[in-house]
């Protein structure tokens, strides 16, 4: 035998069974209701981004649009007229056909959102750049909405 011999001075060794420590049901739920918590903080935070990314990018558009000097034919006395298509462009020609309404700028924010969804509506289906959708509508502004614009 190697090794001193068991005696009072070297007690027997016992190996301790693992005990699991007490399982609260009520903690998994709390670990479950956090993760939900955290999924839907991240998921509330990519919406944000996204939704900036796409402000940036419509502010570039308009920010483009207002820089490049547009050529406008000045309005003649007869306004109830459709405004002049630029002679190169058969989107906005198109887009002219599809009778788009005018805005006048009202004050009623429904009739404001009512007209920038139709005009949205009539935009979807032409293949143009955001800038040239910016152009597009604001070709139909009339009265103070045209003032505050220019």
């Amino acid at each position: 035998m190697s090794g001193a011999p068991r005696g009072p001075e070297r007690p027997r060794r016992y190996v301790e069974e693992e005990v699991e420590p007490e399982v609260n049901p009520g903690a998994n739920l709390w670990v479950q209701m956090l993760q939900q918590q955290q999924a839907m903080h991240r998921q509330y935070q990519e919406q944000q981004a996204q939704a900036k990314r796409h402000h940036r990018e419509m502010m570039h558009a308009l920010q483009q649009q207002r820089a490049e000097p547009l050529v406008q034919p000045q309005l003649q006395p007869n306004q109830g007229a459709q405004p002049q298509a630029p002679r190169g462009n058969p989107i906005f020609r198109e887009f002219c056909r599809m009778n788009p309404p005018t805005f006048e700028g009202q004050y009623e924010p429904t009739e404001a959102s009512e007209w920038l969804f139709r005009m949205e509506d009539m935009l979807e289906d032409l293949e143009c750049t955001p800038a040239e959708k910016v152009t597009f509508t604001t070709r139909f502004f009339r009265g103070s909405a045209s003032n505050w614009w220019h």
